[in-house]
């Protein structure tokens, strides 16, 4: 039991941190595609083909 309430904590902890991660680069990419626009669509089509 001791065990399985320490594994949850354990992905708890993780799920945090990969949110708030997810969160932050959310954030620096908008800011990001906000300022370069036509470069991110350009390198997005290239992509796409």
């Amino acid at each position: 039991m001791e065990f399985f309430r320490s594994f949850l904590q354990y992905q708890w902890r993780l799920f945090y941190f990969y949110s708030q991660l997810m969160f932050r680069s959310n954030l620096i990419f908008s800011s990001y595609v906000k300022k370069n626009k036509i470069h991110i669509f350009i390198i997005y089509s290239d992509f796409t083909i």
